[in-house]
């Protein structure tokens, strides 16, 4: 699971919200190399959730959500969830075990800049919004970039993604194409 370390500042936000796709959020834009990114998934065949990290900083670079068994899909009421201490700007994620995996090279081979983890989530379609719920645990803490909002254990640990903002017409066309 990804642990926060730090926050960033905050950086412009392009979202793209589809049929094919749930949502797609991109918050380095001039970050495309391979060599340059580091992947975290939640992934095992039957769900895929993807996290961009910046490998220069391990701030998140953007995230993607491609695939989400129907079981795991919900219609929630509010998406946006109160935490004690909120910082405003982009998450910074420790890199340690992708520097353990590539060692010092500074170019890895493609497979080792990838993280695959099982992390079971809950997708909620709300009246707000959309979130990723991971098993994680209950927040603590929110790092708030916009309507993009990411939610922390007590350790750190990434428990919670949020896209709020979206147009009556947007969160129809989630619950018509990604609802439960």
């Amino acid at each position: 699971m990804l642990k926060r370390v730090g926050t960033a500042p905050e950086r412009e936000v392009s979202r793209r919200l589809d049929e094919g796709i749930p949502f797609d959020v991109e918050l380095a834009p001039e970050v495309g190399s391979i060599d340059d990114i580091f992947y975290w998934r939640s992934a095992n065949g039957t769900y895929l959730l993807e996290v961009k990290i910046v490998a220069a900083t391990g701030m998140i670079g953007g995230l993607e959500l491609v695939l989400v068994p129907r079981e795991w899909r919900r219609m929630v009421g509010s998406v946006r969830r109160v935490e004690s201490r909120t910082d405003k700007g982009v998450p910074v994620v420790d890199l340690a075990p992708w520097k353990a995996r590539i060692g010092n090279r500074e170019f890895g081979i493609e497979a080792l800049r990838i993280l695959d983890e099982r992390v079971p989530f809950v997708f909620g379609i709300g009246t707000d919004g959309i979130a990723v719920y991971f098993e994680s645990g209950e927040a603590a803490s929110s790092v708030t970039n916009g309507d993009l909002t990411f939610s922390f254990t007590e350790g750190n640990l990434l428990c919670g993604i949020t896209l709020t903002g979206l147009s009556r017409a947007e969160l129809k066309r989630m619950r018509k194409h990604h609802g439960p």
